[in-house]
């Protein structure tokens, strides 16, 4: 095919790489723009860095893309800008950046000076290749994962292409497979076995995307992961452009293994911790690829393919070689709770005893005993009930002194028994009868003494008036 014949109707027909027919010159400025603009968008917003390869022509692009950041407030803070080439003086030392023929003086005047400065990028992320160390590009871009995208143009003898005459093209269908199954753990013969009625008991069937599965290289670095479907399958897919060379590749698959606090922890899943080890040789397709002349220079394109992949399985005393790849993930059905038993229906409780009724507190004892007394004084719960002191008698006229010569009557001697008489307690109880040197006891001496006073005065009045008269 003569690429300098097809019509423009045909151009991008069967091509490996789009193409997308635009108009005049400012649309293709327009749409270089919004493509950096929106790539470095995308990017902020996952918290990713943005690299770009940048040519100084075309340059049409760059005064939109300024005014595109300013007007959109979108930070550069993560991006950076790698150009492609400067101008050199004959001592392989960059030419001044006030040349006309600067690019170094060109990015500077018509770029990073326009843009405000609080959303441009840092200077040491505005790179240049360096003449006295020429493999600090190919470093960078290789610290920082690659390149986003390379913007390009036509060179001014018609080239498309800048740098190794030779482009790969890789198989972006490059991919392992592997199987995923998920069953029950068999009870052991001696364990009950629930009773099902004769039906069926239920499986656990596998969910989509519900394990992971990881592709690391020989470095222990991460190259790919992938999930399961229901059916069982995962596909392992290689980044794109991930082989750049023939050769041989080593890789370690293993499924990811997730601990207690991850989300997709499952304390009922035993997870197979099969390792293996898979051999991917990579060659040149001599069918598919092509030299093309462009200008002066020959441009080879390569295509890679995959010849041949060997599988082992790692084990501790070698490896053993199998035909795929396949984890069997083992599930235990949680134990059911057991119902809580009923809490037992609290007893009635029994209706209080009425308290007892008080006792009427006795009348205190008058007068009062003395301590003596109290301590000779056998103890009663009964104590004795005081007795009223006799009430008072009319005025009782003084009687009147007999004469000498008269005869005066002898007083009759009221005998006091010498002995006091034991009354039986079961005829009189003690506790109510007074006892000696009781002070209530003398109350009752003391009325008697009084009657007797009283009878004998009357016994002399009743006389002196039988005499009077």
């Amino acid at each position: 095919m003569d690429y300098f014949q097809i019509p423009a109707q045909e151009l991008g027909k069967e091509s490996r790489i789009p193409v997308i027919p635009l108009g005049d010159s400012g649309e293709v400025f327009y749409e270089l723009a919004m493509e950096m603009v929106t790539a470095i968008r995308e990017h902020n917003a996952r918290g990713e860095k943005t690299v770009f390869i940048c040519p100084v022509g075309p340059v049409g692009q760059y005064p939109i893309f300024v005014r595109l950041v300013n007007r959109e407030r979108l930070s550069l803070k993560s991006c950076w800008f790698i150009n492609m080439d400067e101008y050199l003086n004959d001592d392989d030392t960059y030419i001044g950046k006030d040349s006309p023929l600067s690019f170094r003086g060109f990015m500077e005047r018509t770029v990073y000076s326009k843009i405000d400065a609080e959303l441009l990028m840092p200077p040491e992320q505005r790179v240049f290749p360096d003449p006295a160390d020429p493999g600090k590009v190919d470093r960078l871009i290789e610290e920082l994962g690659g390149v986003d995208i390379a913007f390009g143009g036509i060179g001014n003898n018609g080239v498309l292409t800048i740098g190794d005459k030779e482009e790969v093209v890789y198989d972006t269908e490059t991919e392992l497979e592997a199987e995923k199954t998920l069953e029950k753990v068999e009870a052991p013969d001696n364990a009950e076995t629930p009773d099902t009625d004769g039906e069926e008991e239920p499986k656990r069937d596998l969910q989509d995307d519900e394990f992971t599965f990881v592709v690391t290289d020989e470095k222990g670095n991460e190259v790919t992961t992938g999930k399961n479907a229901a059916d069982g399958s995962v596909n392992l897919a290689f980044p794109d452009g991930y082989f750049t060379e023939a050769g041989e590749y080593t890789f370690t698959v293993k499924e990811r293994i997730p601990v207690e606090g991850d989300p997709d922890y499952d304390p009922t899943v035993i997870y197979d911790q099969k390792e293996y080890k898979v051999t991917i040789k990579i060659v040149v397709d001599e069918s598919q690829s092509q030299e093309y002349e462009i200008g002066k220079d020959i441009v080879k394109i390569l295509t890679l393919k995959v010849e041949s992949t060997t599988i082992e399985l790692v084990g501790e005393e070698g490896n053993t070689p199998v035909d795929g790849i396949s984890f069997n993930n083992k599930y235990e059905e949680p134990e059911e709770p057991e119902e809580p038993e009923e809490p037992e229906e609290p007893e009635e409780p029994e209706e209080p005893e009425e308290p007892e009724e008080s006792e009427d507190p006795e009348d205190p004892v008058f007068p009062p005993p003395t301590p003596e007394e109290t301590t000779t004084t056998e103890e009663s719960n009964d104590p004795p009930e005081p007795v009223d002191p006799p009430e008072p008698t009319e005025d009782i006229p003084e009687p009147e002194v007999p004469l000498a010569d008269q005869e005066i009557p002898e007083v009759p001697q009221v005998e006091t028994p010498e002995e006091l008489v034991e009354i039986p307690e079961d005829i009189v109880p003690l506790a109510n009868v007074p006892k000696t040197g009781d002070i209530s006891s003398l109350w009752y001496v003391m009325g008697l003494l009084a009657a007797c006073g009283l009878a004998i005065l009357r016994v002399f009045k009743g006389k002196e008036e039988d005499t009077a008269e």
